[in-house]
């Protein structure tokens, strides 16, 4: 079994000895200050070139977590979790923005960008497409005229060039 679905089985820690579960308890400063743990919360089909010791989505992976009700769930639990120390939350099938947290990641190259493109690209990699569409048109539209032309351009392209799983 890859170390990527070991961690979202709650069988194997990542790289660092943290489990999935322990991360969830963790406040959202203690998140925003962990770099190397976001290729293993949103794993992308290509290797992180500043984490190479967090693994990467192969084809394996993809398929497994398309088809899993329950990798679907913990992707979705880590997701929520996720962006709630980003300001941003689950309302009625839709997201939203609450309190001055999602003002920060609206500035222009806010840090937060990033780290959303990534979950985006992921969510779409990983078949959970109705919170990447949900999530990348919530972002667009918060985006509008608020952050980078580049940054609104790599969340529209997001779920481009991933095969379907």
């Amino acid at each position: 079994m890859s170390p990527l679905l070991a961690f979202y089985r709650h069988q194997a820690p990542d790289h660092r000895g943290r489990w999935l579960a322990e991360i969830w308890r963790q406040n959202t400063g203690w998140l925003a200050q962990q770099h190397d743990v976001m290729p293993w919360l949103f794993p992308l089909p290509e290797s992180s070139q500043q984490h190479p010791m967090a693994p990467h989505l192969d084809e394996d992976s993809r398929q497994t977590f398309a088809r899993e009700p329950a990798l679907q769930l913990t992707l979705q639990h880590t997701l929520y979790f996720t962006l709630a120390g980003m300001g941003i939350e689950p309302l009625a099938g839709e997201w939203r923005g609450v309190g001055t947290a999602t003002a920060d990641w609206l500035h222009d190259q806010h840090p937060h960008q990033r780290r959303l493109t990534r979950i985006v690209r992921c969510l779409f990699a990983c078949g959970a497409l109705g919170d990447a569409i949900t999530l990348q048109a919530f972002l667009l539209q918060q985006g509008h005229h608020r952050v980078n032309p580049k940054t609104l351009e790599y969340w529209r392209q997001a779920g481009n060039g991933l095969p379907p799983c």
